[in-house]
């Protein structure tokens, strides 16, 4: 859903996977409508608001992503075809 809009502002794959990650499967076990907090729930025999509370990684986590990319850290772009092809003719041009 969100690739175009990682594409169109240069960051890797990589950034969408780990936000994802981040994001959505770590909080999936909060979510009572869902397949993993419906079975978590039941494994556990409690609703998902009882346990809630010592899900300290599951809440956290999104909070730390948010925090990690508003501070840049290891946000990187990808690197287009023409900044390579720039990079290669300008170290070709060094060297010879």
């Amino acid at each position: 859903m969100f690739q175009s809009v990682y594409q169109q502002k240069g960051y890797e794959s990589r950034l969408l996977s780990r936000t994802i990650e981040d994001g959505v499967t770590v909080t999936s076990p909060l979510i009572p409508w869902n397949t993993c907090g419906m079975t978590q729930s039941t494994v556990l025999g409690v609703s998902t608001f009882v346990y809630l509370p010592y899900c300290f990684f599951n809440l956290i986590s999104p909070l730390m992503s948010i925090t990690v990319a508003v501070a840049g850290y290891k946000i990187k772009k990808a690197i287009s075809a023409e900044h390579t092809a720039d990079r290669a003719a300008t170290a070709h041009n060094e060297a010879g």
